[in-house]
Formats: structure tokens, sequence, C-alpha cells
């Protein structure tokens, strides 16, 4: 049996106060995501899941459409995919992806930028590997943060 040496211990400790993300994510050490700024692309996730909280499908529906990249909302086939499949894969998925299902708070796993396109990794209790949300500025709603593509 190995025994882990206090250097190690103490290496592990230092790139995670570091803030290295890459580090911290092959260590399976989240981020946990409590108040995010307005703004934000972690404030989008939290209100994503908000929305997927929401007793009333067709309420949570309204305030969810507010939260979709204007590329999303141009076509009806699009709109319709959202409400029909992905929007209800959301409603399905919240509490999975919440560790505090009244505050909405959430563990962001991981953050990649794919081209103009931000991929956030939120942890998933049901899962080892953290469920994906791609975000995106839209230059149509003044380049605030909108889902783009995917989400949960």
């Amino acid at each position: 049996m190995r025994r882990i040496t206090p250097f190690v211990v103490l290496a592990i400790a230092a790139l995670t106060l570091a803030g290295c993300q890459r580090i911290r994510t092959r260590l399976g050490i989240g981020e946990s995501i409590t108040n995010p700024e307005a703004g934000t692309p972690e404030k989008v996730i939290q209100d994503v899941l908000k929305t997927g909280k929401v007793a009333d499908e067709e309420e949570g529906w309204q305030q969810f459409v507010a939260l979709l990249h204007s590329e999303e909302t141009e076509l009806p086939s699009s709109l319709n995919n959202w409400r029909e499949f992905k929007y209800r894969a959301i409603r399905k998925k919240a509490d999975l992806l919440l560790t505090d299902r009244i505050a909405y708070h959430y563990k962001l796993m991981d953050r990649r930028e794919e081209g103009k396109s931000l991929m956030l990794f939120v942890a998933n209790s049901s899962s080892d590997m953290p469920t994906p949300c791609r975000v995106k500025q839209d230059p149509a709603q003044g380049n605030a943060w909108r889902v783009s593509g995917a989400c949960f």
C-alpha cells in the first residue's frame, strides 16, 4: 500500500488554492456556485436551473425562452425542439444538478472555450460525468450570455 506523503498533499492543496481549473477538474474538485454575479455565464446556468424547477411548466418555459440565444429562437422548428425535448430534459435533470434545491446552488466542474461558445460542466448526482451546457454571447441582446445549442 502506498502512503501519500505530506509533500503530495501540500502540492495538491497549493494547486487547488491557486485555482488551476485543469488540475481541479482532474481531481474532481468543483467550484460551488451560490450567488453568481448578474451577467455572468454562471448566473445564466443558475437561471436555467431555476426555470426547470418552476412548478407550472408553461410559466417555466416562458422564463426559459428569455435565456435562449437569439439564434435559437429565430426558427420555429428550433424553438419547438427546445420546447418539446430540451426544456423537458432540463426539468427532469434540475434536481440532479442542484446541490441546494431551495437556493439553486450547483457545483461547476469545468469550463471550456469552444470557439465563440463557452461550455460549462455541472456536477450531476446521478452520474460520474458532469453535464454540459453551452452558452454564447448574443449580439442581439447586448452581448448577454445566453444558452446556445444544448443545455443539460
